[in-house]
């Protein structure tokens, strides 16, 4: 039972490649509002220690609820409680497109904050599930969509800087890796052009063989 009340509720999402401050974003949506908020995350991301969330400068850093399933978030929320922030919401099960829906219906403003593709440009998929975050999209009533840096040498000698829109797992030596979702930071992760990608030809003959065929 969802108790609707005549404050409105929404969903906001900000998502963008590694490097792109969606982390300091959000949490400078949360200063400005904490008295009223509740900030979570996911009990998979163990890459910072003790319970806080923080930007990669370290420079913001705010105490949060860790939370191992969506649903846990729901226990979480009191009535002085108008603000959610759920930072890389695709760590989260798929059970997560029904709680943030309640949480808007109970009048709450709710914020997200994650990448929304792999390093293969898929979109990514939560956690042991099929289901995808592009539910979350679908009914977010805001996305904003950053944007990081990216400074390559193209085939032809050129040197170029382009917005980076997508996020590249580093191929180390040896390496061989495919699964989806490995935590790390910058050691692990580049964020790229869609020119810089390595994935980029791959996806281009892909739908080229299915325009022909």
């Amino acid at each position: 039972k969802v108790p609707i009340l005549m404050r409105e509720g929404s969903i906001s999402v900000i998502t963008g490649p590694m490097g792109s401050n969606k982390t300091t974003t959000m949490l400078g949506r949360y200063s400005k509002v904490q008295d009223s908020a509740v900030l979570f995350q996911p009990g998979q991301d163990n890459r910072y220690s003790g319970s806080a969330i923080q930007d990669h400068t370290k420079s913001l850093s705010f105490d949060a609820i860790s939370v191992s399933s969506a649903e846990e978030i729901l226990d979480q929320i009191d009535a002085n409680k108008f603000h959610v922030f759920i930072d890389e919401f695709f760590m989260l099960d798929d059970s997560l497109p029904k709680v943030i829906q309640i949480l808007r219906a109970r009048g709450c403003s709710v914020t997200l904050t994650g990448l929304d593709m792999n390093f293969e440009l898929e979109p990514l998929s939560f956690h042991n599930s099929q289901h995808t975050v592009g539910e979350i999209f679908a009914m977010a009533d805001q996305v904003t969509k950053l944007t990081s840096k990216h400074i390559f040498m193209d085939s032809s000698g050129i040197l170029r800087h382009e917005d980076a829109r997508f996020t590249m797992r580093k191929q180390l030596p040896g390496q061989t890796n495919k699964q989806e979702k490995v935590l790390g930071g910058f050691e692990l992760y580049q964020a790229v052009s869609i020119e810089g990608h390595p994935y980029r030809e791959i996806y281009a003959n892909m739908f080229n063989e299915a325009e022909n065929s």
